[in-house]
Parts: structure tokens; sequence; C-alpha cells
């Protein structure tokens, strides 16, 4: 579990309202080193390990110890350290095989071995307190080939970079306690209308359940049943969930994307459109982390240089523009990922997904930026619609 804050506590306890404090490079792990930023990921999820991050950065990029971007990397804000919970595959060594399901294993351990399922993080992973695990649909990496051309060895024929798994099977899992990923072959009670494609959609725990947002339309997945069911409501059409950065307040999973700005009652199974006059942006420049503390929602969108700060307030139904926004100019081609934990909004800002450098600092190295809401700071945006629209 995580523990009370030891390690730079004075710097964030000491936050006024609406104030933020730049923490720098947080300690490296002492194997693996520093952890690299992650573009098109909007979110670090929130475990007791951590805060973590999981996603490809640069295109088919090996980090310089060997390892394939496909680690699991983990923030300790009590410390403010990095802990490596999975470095991810070392390309020269990898050797596997498939079980019965076609799944990557390897064959002398019995363990299955995530290799190169996400291009990028986007929202396709989460995590759930009932098992202890994360779980990430597979969103396949289609630029390994030149990193790991003996995969191919292993995959079905007729493989290619884009097909050596399917989404539709399950989740991919992986317990932050042991550390290791699984993966079971899933069931569907409705058939699929059409294959689900790479770089989709948004997931969210749900006690037993995941809840999967694709093209408009809700999946629901049973861990204990393995399978999926499709939610029986009219697909959302002002938010498909592709792109789009999101998190869980409550009953709600808010979603955003360009100046779609929407939230799924998850109790009542119905679509809600909110505020449509703001630039949400998309995964790529924005995150939104949901403030369990305040009830706020906090968009923060990074655009040519620039940084700005709404906080949407559920109760009142309207937005409020934040007086201070992140001086990111201590970190080199930035990109944000974001997490709500303890009081505090967190953000990493590393350069532009480079692979990490294990032990060297320099101007790529991330740093980690928090920021305290406070509910009496913020300037009302003016024409905001305060009714709700239900689909």
């Amino acid at each position: 579990m995580l523990l009370a804050f030891n390690v730079g506590a004075s710097q964030v306890d000491e936050l006024g309202p609406n104030e933020w404090v730049d923490l720098g490079h947080p300690s490296p792990d002492p194997v693996y080193g520093y952890a690299r930023g992650r573009s098109w990921t909007p979110k670090m999820l929130v475990t007791p390990e951590g805060l973590c991050l999981i996603g490809a950065g640069r295109h088919g990029a090996v980090n310089q110890d060997g390892f394939y971007q496909d680690d699991v990397s983990c923030y300790i804000p009590e410390t403010h350290s990095w802990v490596m919970l999975d470095p991810g595959t070392h390309v020269s060594s990898l050797s596997l095989g498939l079980d019965e399901n076609n799944f990557e294993t390897d064959l002398t351990t019995g363990e299955h071995d995530l290799v190169a399922q996400f291009g990028h993080g986007y929202n396709i992973c989460s995590y759930t307190e009932v098992y202890e695990e994360i779980f990430c649909i597979s969103n396949t990496d289609p630029f390994w080939e030149s990193a790991i051309p003996q995969r191919y060895d292993w995959l079905p024929p007729g493989s290619n970079a884009n097909s050596p798994t399917s989404p539709e099977e399950s989740p991919w899992r992986f317990n932050v306690t042991t550390r290791v990923w699984v993966r079971d072959k899933g069931t569907f009670t409705d058939p699929l209308e059409t294959p689900w494609n790479r770089f989709e959609g948004i997931v969210e725990a749900v006690g037993n359940k995941m809840l999967y947002i694709r093209h408009g339309n809700i999946w629901e997945y049973n861990f204990e049943t393995r399978q999926w069911t499709k939610v029986d409501i009219p697909a959302h059409s002002a938010n498909d969930g592709y792109d789009h950065v999101a998190c869980k307040l409550g009953d709600y999973i808010y979603l955003g994307k360009h100046s779609n700005f929407s939230r799924y009652d998850i109790v009542n199974q119905v679509w809600e459109v909110l505020s449509t006059t703001i630039y949400i942006g998309n995964g790529a420049q924005a995150n939104l982390t949901c403030d369990t503390d305040n009830d706020i929602v906090l968009l923060h969108v990074y655009t040519n240089g620039v940084s700005s700060l709404r906080a949407y307030d559920v109760s009142q139904k309207e937005w409020k523009e934040q007086s201070n926004s992140l001086d990111l100019s201590s970190v080199y081609r930035p990109v944000i990922n974001a997490a709500y934990y303890n009081g505090i909004h967190w953000f990493y800002a590393a350069s532009d997904s480079e692979p990490r450098s294990p032990m060297t600092v320099n101007s790529q190295t991330g740093r980690m930026f928090a920021y305290r809401y406070d509910a009496q700071t913020g300037t009302e945006l003016p024409d905001i619609p305060t009714n709700l629209t239900t689909l």
C-alpha cells in the first residue's frame, strides 16, 4: 500500500489553492533508471504500487538497455521516485511459443508474455481494486518488425505486423503484486457486427467488470465469467470514444475530444451531452483528471507551448478557468501524463517519448509537477450551457 508522504512532503503539503510545484526529476529505478514519457497516453493509473504508465512512445523504438517500449513504470509520490514493475521485452533474448489460444507464452514457465501490444497508451488501460490488477485492451503495435524479427518464428502462419493478436479475445491483466501478465480466452454473448480495430476506445473498471467504450457503444467485460456483453442502448453520436481523454468520477465516466464533452451514467446506462463550447483537445495534448475530493473534472490542455487549466464543477454544471497555468519551459518537447491521487493532480512531463536513458539526466529526462485545486479560485466561463441533453 502507498504510505504517507516522507520525501518532498513540504513542497506538496505547502501548495496553496490553485498552485503548481515543479518537483523536478524523480529518482530513477535503481536497475532500470528513469521512466520515459508516453505520447498519446493522457493518464497514469493509480495503483497500490504508485502512478503507473503503460504504452509505447516513439514508434518501434528500443531503449538503451535493450528493452522494447512495452514496460510498466510507476511513480511513487511518497518518495518522488520511479519503480519498474515490468521492464518489458528484451529484444535480443526474446524466444516464445504459442499456447492453445495462440497467446504468446514462455514455454518454460508457462507465463504469458505481453509483446508490443500498445502502439500508444491512449485510454485503453485501467486498474481494478477488486482484483488488484491493471487491465488493458490489446492495441496491437505494428512497428515491432525491425526490433523483434524473430517474433515471426512462433506467430501463426500468415501473421503480419498488425495481426499477432486480436483485441476482442480478452483483456491483458497485470497483477501489480506478482508482476505477471496473464490473459484468458474470452467469449461473447452478442456477435460482433464488425471486427474491433486498433487505436480505439476507453476502458474503466466498475466493480468486477470492465467498461469498454468504442464508436459510441458500450461493452462490459465480466472478469469472473470472462464474458463480453454489449450494453443495449443507442450508440452515442457526439463522443465515439476514439482518441479521447477520459476519467471516472462516482457513477459517471467523463470523456471529451475537441469541442465535445459528455458523460456516461453507469447506473442508469444513459449518455448525457455536456458543454461543447470550449476546446477539449485530444489524447496527444490534453488530460482529464477526476477530483474525487472536490467533485470536479480538471482539464489540462497543452498546445503550441501554452498550458491552460479548466475545472468542470459537476454539481453546478459549469466550467471555470483556473488562473494559474503550468510552466513547462524546463522540459524539452513535453508530452503530459496525468493522475489524481491523495488530493493532488500529478502531471508527468517528459520529452517526446524518447527511449529511456537508464541513469543519465539530460534535457529529455521527465519532470513531475503537482497541482492543488481549490474551489474558491477560478473565473466562470461565459455562455456555457448548463442543461444536459439525454440521448
